[in-house]
């Protein structure tokens, strides 16, 4: 989603995090918050997101090997092999 046309954000969230102290009250304020799905999905967009900012161009997500692009490739590649990874990962990416 372009950033310039996102709807206005409630901020409670965002304190809410802030507030987080340890590693174990993120977790558990994340468990709460999302499914497991939802969660892996998350940690894999952060792996790829540290990735890309480290200029490293493979990486191993979820056991698999994978080359790390820019977002629109990565997006790309998860729909053109969306039969390979499977459907839900591909939706979760999209």
């Amino acid at each position: 989603m372009n950033k310039l046309n996102r709807k206005p954000r409630n901020l409670d969230m965002y304190k809410a995090i802030l507030t987080l102290n340890t590693v174990e009250e993120a977790m558990a304020f994340f468990d709460d918050l999302c499914t497991v799905t939802e969660i892996q999905a998350m940690e894999q967009r952060y792996q790829v997101a540290v990735c890309l900012s480290k200029g490293i161009s493979t990486a191993t997500i979820s056991g698999f090997k994978v080359k790390i692009f820019d977002i629109e490739k990565c997006v790309c590649d998860a729909v053109k092999f969306r039969n390979k990874i499977g459907m839900d990962v591909c939706i979760e990416i999209i």
